[in-house]
Parts: structure tokens; C-alpha cells; sequence
């Protein structure tokens, strides 16, 4: 039985190496905004003097509700963009196929002359059909 005070299904945490600090370097808010709003007008194509980014200085007086706003927009603006890439893809695809399928139809051919042997047909066919007499059924027999 183990002692009191100690586990025996717990090893000592000696052997897991030691915890180092952090490299990685994260961008404070006002700079992610910034440089959301910097690639939403690289996006649309717009000059700086059409759309001015705001300093960062400016960015950190914007409050809360309309930072909120302005990355809503933008995200807007991105989620547009990529669909209208996806569309412009679409319509070069199916612009492709259109013109794959009319090459691929052949030119000339007349179907008029088989469909209307056909319908004669069927004409010929129908008066056979007019013609048989119904089938009476009988009561069946009372006991």
C-alpha cells in the first residue's frame, strides 16, 4: 500500500523539460486593424488618398463599437471579393463549356424527315387500337 502523501500512479515531474518563454509576437488590436484595413484597400484596388488608413494613433482613439464595425465591414468587403472571384471562375467555366458543347454538335443534321416516319407511324398504330372491341366481363355466376 502506498505511503500517505504520496501517489504511486504519479511519476515526479522532474523528467518533462522546462518551460521556455514565448517567441512569438503578437500584434496589439490597433495594429491588426490598421493592417486589416491596409489589405481591404489594397483589395478594392483604392489609392490612399481615395481611402486614408488611419494612423495607429488614430485607430487607438476609435472606440470599442465602431473597431467592431469597421472590421465587419471589411471582413464584408473580403467575403465579397472571394465570391466574386469564385463566380468570375464559374462563368469562365461554363463559358468554356458552352463553347465546347456547340463545337461538339454536329452541323446540318435533319431529324425532321425520321421523327415525321414516326409519327406516321404511330398514326397507323392508333387506328389498329381504335378499333378492338372492349372486353366485357361478366357477373360471375350466383350461387
Amino acid at each position: 500500500m502506498a505511503q500517505p502523501g504520496s501517489s504511486p500512479r504519479v511519476s515526479p515531474m522532474e523528467d518533462l523539460p522546462s518551460v521556455t518563454a514565448s517567441v512569438a509576437d503578437f500584434e496589439p488590436e490597433d495594429g491588426h486593424l490598421h493592417n486589416f484595413l491596409r489589405k481591404t484597400r489594397q483589395l478594392t484596388g483604392l489609392t490612399a488618398e481615395q481611402v486614408p488608413v488611419p494612423s495607429l494613433s488614430e485607430i487607438g482613439d476609435v472606440s470599442l463599437a465602431d473597431s467592431t464595425i469597421l472590421l465587419l465591414h471589411c471582413s464584408l468587403v473580403h467575403g465579397m471579393s472571394a465570391m466574386g472571384k469564385e463566380m468570375k471562375e464559374h462563368r469562365l467555366e461554363t463559358s468554356d463549356l458552352e463553347s465546347r458543347v456547340a463545337n461538339s454538335l454536329p452541323e446540318g443534321v435533319d431529324h425532321s424527315a425520321q421523327l415525321n416516319q414516326i409519327q406516321s407511324s404511330l398514326r397507323d398504330l392508333s387506328h389498329w387500337v381504335a378499333h378492338v372491341p372492349p372486353i366485357q366481363v361478366s357477373a360471375p355466376p350466383s350461387a
